[in-house]
């Protein structure tokens, strides 16, 4: 019988069996599921560790979507921090340019640094209107423009 040859490493003799299609079809199930099971276990060790790889790839997956989110948040925040800046600058030019007693773009600066920008400009429209453009660089670089002033001019 086939199997019987096979099993005792009839075919070559060296233990190394290599069979074609039609003498695996010629074997008993019973043989056909044993030759089964071992080309299980083969393949099994092949993909040893494959979950492991995944996993890593996952994980550096999250890792990237969460740097990308922080950055977006980051620049956010920097417009944020840079209109705010802006806003209050302008507010306390038109103030210094509605009382007199300051010059408006210095009140400007000095209320754009205590926010943690920059004045990058000033202009002076009329009496008591102002334009500022201020620069914020922490924890991004962002610009922003404003204006104040009276309703009358």
């Amino acid at each position: 019988c086939f199997s019987r040859r096979f099993a005792a490493g009839g075919y070559g003799g060296d233990g190394h069996h290599r069979m074609s299609y039609s003498m695996s079809y010629r074997m008993s199930y019973r043989s056909r599921r044993r030759l089964g099971r071992s080309m299980n276990a083969i393949t099994a060790e092949k993909e040893y560790g494959s979950a492991t790889v995944w996993l890593l790839g996952g994980t550096l997956a999250i890792c990237a979507f969460c740097a990308l989110w922080i950055t977006v948040a980051q620049a956010g925040l920097a417009r944020q921090r840079a209109e705010v800046a802006a806003d209050l600058a302008a507010l306390a030019g038109a103030q210094a340019a509605r009382s007199g007693e300051v010059d408006p773009c210095t009140a400007a600066a000095e209320i754009a640094f205590r926010n943690g920008a920059r004045l990058a400009g000033c202009t002076l429209t009329g009496e008591t209107q102002i334009g500022v453009t201020v620069e914020v660089t922490s924890p991004m670089a962002a610009r922003a423009k404003a204006r104040a002033g009276s309703v009358a001019d």
